[in-house]
Formats: C-alpha cells, sequence, structure tokens
C-alpha cells in the first residue's frame, strides 16, 4: 500500500519563499564580505552545521509547527543559503575551484555531522531539564 502524496500548501510554499529570500541575501553578503572563493566555502560549511544542527534540534517531533520551521530555516533560508549550483559552476571553470568543491563536499559532511552531534546533544541536555 502506498501513502497520498503530501499537499502542498501555499503557506508551505510561502515559509520556503520567505526563507530562501533571506538565506540568499545571506549569502551574498557573506560573499561580498569575504570574495567569491571564501564565500563560496563559507556558506557551504556554514549551511551545512546549522543545516545538521537544525535537523537534530527539530528531529525530536514531528508536528507540524517543527514541519513549518524546518521549511522557513531548512530548506527556505540555509537552501538559498548554501549554493550548490555555483559551487558546480566554479568546478568547471577552474582548477582551484575544484579544489574547494572538493573541500566543500567533504567538509559540508563532517559540518553538518558536527552541527547534528551538537543539535543531538542541545536535545538530550534539554530534555533532562524537563
Amino acid at each position: 500500500m502506498t501513502s497520498a502524496a503530501p499537499r502542498i500548501r501555499a503557506r508551505d510554499v510561502g515559509l520556503v519563499f520567505v526563507g530562501g529570500v533571506v538565506g540568499t541575501a545571506a549569502r551574498l553578503a557573506v560573499t561580498l564580505a569575504v570574495g567569491d572563493a571564501a564565500g563560496l566555502l563559507t556558506v557551504n560549511l556554514v549551511g551545512a552545521f546549522l543545516l545538521g544542527l537544525l535537523t537534530a534540534v527539530l528531529s525530536r517531533s514531528t508536528s507540524a509547527r517543527n514541519r513549518q520551521i524546518h521549511l522557513l530555516l531548512g530548506t527556505g533560508a540555509l537552501g538559498g543559503f548554501t549554493t550548490y549550483s555555483a559551487l558546480a559552476v566554479s568546478a568547471t571553470t577552474d582548477l582551484a575551484a575544484l579544489g574547494i568543491a572538493a573541500l566543500i563536499a567533504i567538509g559540508g559532511v563532517v559540518a553538518a555531522a558536527g552541527g547534528f552531534g551538537l543539535g543531538g546533544g542541545l536535545r538530550a541536555s534539554a530534555q533532562g531539564r524537563r
């Protein structure tokens, strides 16, 4: 038996849109502040860490509220903040960028795992105080 596909709600699309606008603006600000290569590295590693942290913190519950927070901050803001497309284009045009892309791929997994570990610890600590 298959389950029905989730319905797309206008509110959910709006949350992703608003988060995406904020995340994209933040990415632009970082890139302008530190330059293209350093900005590409920074936004992807910081974004991976924050997504891991957010996922761990929100994983304690599948409530509608947590789902909306994840749509706004995870899918929207962090999706707009990180940038696979710029990474892919840079890697095809410059050998040094290919090295940065490899660093981002490996570092992103490590950063996401670190954020997830920290988030799990924070969640366990908060549950222990209850």
